[in-house]
């Protein structure tokens, strides 16, 4: 988990986002915390303190990763799994490299970056 490996050296590529995020349809506020990602939180332009950071990151992916808002795919040759890039947060266990593995990402919609969050935010 990225928060317990403590920060990154400044040096490394990074950046700051909104924790909530409107949903690019609904509107709808979005958490955006991610396990292997989010190592601090700031309130405002200043870092929160690391400890109280930690501890809050630690109790939201509590939330976030519970059993019941998890699905685990059981791959079978042929599977297509399309899921909402924007809102649901994704990921996979290590696989190994026992088995050859082709993924494809395919984005659909005319915006493709984070960009049109620049200045937006969520009440």
């Amino acid at each position: 988990m990225r928060v317990r490996e403590g920060r990154l050296d400044e040096t490394f590529p990074h950046t700051v986002r909104p924790l909530l995020w409107p949903h690019r349809t609904t509107g709808a506020p979005i958490l955006a915390v991610w396990e292997q990602h989010t190592d601090a939180l700031y309130e405002g332009d200043t870092e929160m303190d690391p400890d109280a950071s930690t501890a809050l990151i630690e109790e939201l992916y509590a939330f976030l990763y519970q059993p019941r808002f998890t699905y685990v795919h059981e791959w079978r040759e042929g599977d297509l799994v399309i899921w909402d890039n924007h809102a649901v947060q994704h990921g996979r266990p290590e696989v190994g490299d026992r088995d050859a593995r082709t993924l494809r990402r395919v984005c659909v919609g005319p915006q493709q970056d984070l960009s049109l969050f620049a200045g937006r935010r969520v009440s």
